[in-house]
């Protein structure tokens, strides 16, 4: 009883914090920002049962138990809730879906003996799996409804020195997965030093700095070209990446870096991370705006506990007492139910739950993407100034 009292002061208290630095716009606003469109991570059932039964702990992880590309199914489903849903100007909620560009493509990678480094374009990597079928179709339908907004999350979503170090090491958990067709074990589940192998911005050494600068070069031309227009914001995988990166963002039309409060900045030969706290609406020296994740939706996380749904509310009812908006975290493992269809009817009921909960209590909220939020918070800065 103590210690659960004593939990949610603690709670209270950090959620507040959040929330205390950051510009006000005097409207109620709902962002739902959603990680990892793009990315492989688990490529099927078939492959978490043989790596389960090969000895690698797949299943202590909810990413690597349930997160996948998703399908027309999941897709269709995530849009018919986005669609029975509008505020009071008639906008859907929409998802911005932070998309990874590329895949590696692992039969160069073999090929080359794990010396170097190929990737695919995800509409590739779409159409080597037979139920992705037409899907990028339905991301186009999803744009053109309003209900889904493709951004920028990186290139790929995994480290690529590290990963083809220990590839050339012999790493039998890491060979083994490259042999599935996947790659993203986490620190919970293998040891690969400090860094983990999904970071992809992480570096072990400062030289390392011109490779990333052309792996955000490359993938936000990607970006430009199968979607037609620049991703204006950033989110970086992991929430790990050197500031001396934000001026390739800029050059690429990044003018929005989404984040959590902190930034974890790679100190490279320290073999550490520093945290940098920001808040919405703050500046960097390049005029590019944060925009601060201030609640969290994960119910895959959450063992699909109606705890999710109250726990986001009250972030959300904080954040508007401050008169922030709601930026709120949802990544792409609560929608997809290609390894276990039921995650994604759990997940999608306990959405609908609390996207009628919103409506129920802040009639006026509106919905936004991360860049219409951005947008809106630039004019403010340009007239305040």
């Amino acid at each position: 009883m103590i210690s659960n009292i004593a939990n949610e002061v603690k709670t209270s208290i950090a959620t507040n914090l959040r929330n205390i630095r950051g510009i006000s716009l005097g409207r109620q606003i709902a962002v739902f920002e959603s990680d990892d469109w793009g990315s492989i991570r688990m490529p099927s059932k078939e492959v978490y049962d043989t790596l389960l039964k090969e000895g690698i702990p797949v299943d202590r992880c909810p990413f690597n138990r349930v997160d996948s590309l998703a399908g027309r199914d999941d897709l269709d489903g995530l849009f018919s809730v986005l669609s029975g849903f509008k505020d009071h100007r008639g906008n859907h909620p929409v998802i911005t879906a932070n998309s990874v560009m590329a895949n590696p493509d692992f039969k160069r990678i073999k090929e080359s003996g794990y010396n170097k480094y190929y990737y695919e374009p995800f509409k590739k990597t779409f159409e080597r799996y037979p139920k992705l079928n037409r899907v990028f179709d339905m991301w186009e339908q999803g744009i053109s409804e309003r209900v889904f907004y493709p951004q920028f999350h990186g290139r790929e979503h995994v480290t690529i020195n590290l990963w083809l170090n220990l590839l050339q090491s012999g790493h039998p958990a890491f060979i083994n997965a490259f042999e599935h067709q996947m790659w993203g074990l986490g620190p919970n589940l293998v040891d690969s030093g400090y860094i983990n192998i999904q970071s992809s911005l992480d570096a072990a050494s400062y030289l390392e700095i011109p490779l990333q600068k052309e792996i955000i070069r490359t993938g936000l031309e990607m970006f430009k070209e199968t979607f037609g227009f620049e991703s204006r914001s950033f989110i970086a995988n992991n929430y790990i990446w050197s500031s001396e990166l934000n001026e390739t963002l800029l050059s690429g039309g990044v003018k929005y870096i989404q984040g959590m409060k902190y930034q974890l900045l790679p100190l490279f030969e320290q073999k550490k991370h520093v945290h940098v706290r920001h808040y919405t609406g703050e500046q960097n020296a390049l005029d590019q705006i944060f925009l601060i994740r201030n609640a969290s939706f994960e119910p895959s996380m959450q063992n699909y506990s109606p705890e999710c749904v109250d726990r986001c509310l009250k972030e959300t009812a904080v954040s508007f007492m401050w008169k922030r908006p709601a930026v709120i975290s949802v990544h792409r493992l609560n929608f997809v139910g290609q390894i276990e269809e039921e995650n994604r009817k759990k997940s999608l009921l306990l959405f609908k739950e609390l996207l009628t909960k919103i409506l129920a209590y802040w009639p006026d909220v509106e919905f936004m993407t991360t860049v219409g939020l951005g947008n809106l918070i630039q004019k403010k800065i340009k007239r305040q100034s």
